[in-house]
């Protein structure tokens, strides 16, 4: 992230250098400060990602686990003619 701040800040010092238009510097403060931070999200989000995958298989099998019926079989199809015990 540091990284991207740096250069970030080296495109906006050479802008600023090269152009006296406010217009054109604010528009390349804003475009470098959006491709900054989708860059950067971009980035961590692969790391997340990568993390979060065991996390999901994880959180899905206890899901799955918790998923078990709370009532008794019997209950749940009381249309059907055969009742089996509580």
């Amino acid at each position: 992230m540091l990284v991207l701040w740096a250069m970030r800040t080296l495109v906006l010092r050479i802008v600023w250098r090269r152009s006296d238009d406010m217009k054109a510097r604010y528009q390349w403060g804003k475009v470098s400060g959006y491709a900054t931070v989708t860059i950067g999200a971009l980035i961590m989000g692969r790391i997340w990602f990568a993390g979060f995958q065991s996390f999901a298989t994880f959180a899905g099998l206890i899901t799955a686990g918790a998923a078990r019926p709370s009532r008794p079989y019997g209950k749940m199809c009381s249309s059907s003619s055969r009742q089996f015990p509580a």
